[in-house]
């Protein structure tokens, strides 16, 4: 009797082994493996909407959202995104979070555009986090956006000039001028500050009215300029110009020689002695346009640029830079196409003689994240600047 009662008890366990061990396989196993490819991808959703959790939508911004902010556009529209060409979105941010501890708090964003979003992730990365490190000084974002040529310049005067145009038609600095007129046609859609890609910015920009500046006297650049607010009346006469007076094989024409024709001439503005404003006839301006001062946004003669490679104290001392004084230098044109040979001889000789010299010296101070993957990856890039 004894026996068979530990028998039918030791059934009974067995018995309710069996019905949980079948439990576990219907309520756990079976449901992770038909569901473990859905969640796996739950991270990488939560990562998404943490990165953008305002949705954002750069077609469907509110009329006033570049009213609210100041808009900084670089574009990078590269096949093979260089590490270095990262360089100045990295000398904004970190001259705006500069300007905050000056008293300059107004929101502010800036846009990278690019042709392909998924390099160089690593310095995205590390600006992201230098972002989130100083977010109590001010609301600064970093947005990486990709830029479509057709789809930009599509509902602009641009779509019917460039339709069927071939490389022959569009001249020897065809693809230059596809820059030129990009610039045009982003701020004419988003409003905004353009710049660049070898502008190293010293100082807080907001300081800067919606304007332009002169490379020297009565030649206006096209490589740095602001307005603020879309489909400003200006940005439309030089859109209209660039189109009328196009010519693909006359290196500037749709650059800095489209600025001074229209501003000097064709609309023509005059500049006021005592505040500097354009005042432009026949354009009713809701906000001033201003000429800046050539030292703030162009303190280095073009030629310059093949000096760069020289020691700091040389190039301060020749060129009396005050680099401290956002009244005196806001940003340095590097002049790239010089620059560039002066960068790549220093960097294959040593990393030291490269951060020792002049342009050295400014990218390790401001934009560190940058400099420090160029010379990480130094061998990939062949120091290419």
């Amino acid at each position: 009797m004894w026996s068979d009662s530990r028998v039918s008890s030791n059934q009974e366990k067995g018995y309710s082994i069996r019905c949980y061990g079948i439990l576990f396989i219907l309520v756990v196993v079976i449901p992770y493996l038909l569901f473990r490819g859905k969640v796996d991808t739950i991270p990488e959703s939560l990562q998404e909407l943490e990165n953008e959790p305002e949705n954002f939508d750069v077609d469907n911004l509110d009329d006033n959202y570049g009213a609210e902010r100041d808009i900084y556009h670089i574009v990078l529209m590269y096949e093979h995104l260089k590490a270095a060409s990262l360089c100045t979105p990295e000398t904004v941010i970190r001259s705006l979070f500069k300007g905050a501890t000056e008293g300059h708090t107004k929101p502010a964003e800036v846009w990278v555009w690019l042709s392909h979003l998924d390099q160089q992730e690593e310095i995205f990365q590390g600006l992201e986090e230098y972002i989130d490190e100083n977010k109590p000084l001010r609301d600064v974002k970093l947005r990486k956006l990709y830029l479509d040529f057709d789809d930009m310049m599509a509902g602009t005067p641009f779509e019917e000039f460039y339709k069927d145009k071939t490389p022959k038609q569009l001249g020897k600095y065809g693809d230059q001028n596809k820059g030129n007129g990009l610039r045009l046609v982003i701020l004419q859609k988003y409003g905004g500050f353009y710049m660049d890609a070898d502008m190293l910015v010293i100082n807080d920009p907001t300081i800067l009215h919606d304007g332009v500046a002169q490379q020297s006297k009565g030649v206006y650049n096209n490589a740095a300029f602001k307005f603020s607010q879309p489909n400003h009346p200006i940005l439309n006469i030089l859109i209209d110009d660039f189109i009328e007076n196009y010519n693909g094989n006359k290196w500037g024409q749709q650059g800095p020689l489209l600025f001074s024709r229209v501003l000097k001439r064709k609309i023509p503005c005059t500049i006021r002695r005592d505040n500097k404003e354009l005042e432009c006839k026949g354009i009713e301006l809701d906000e001033p346009v201003k000429k800046w001062q050539t030292r703030q946004i162009y303190p280095l003669a073009w030629y310059s640029g093949y000096s760069m490679g020289k020691s700091y104290k040389f190039m301060v001392s020749k060129h009396k830079l005050n680099l401290n004084d956002p009244r005196e230098t806001i940003m340095i044109h590097t002049w790239h196409k010089h620059s560039k040979l002066a960068e790549a001889r220093l960097c294959k000789k040593s990393e030291d003689a490269y951060r020792n010299s002049f342009i050295g010296i400014l990218k390790s101070k401001h934009c560190p994240i940058t400099t420090d993957v160029v010379f990480k990856n130094k061998d990939d890039l062949d120091c290419k600047f």
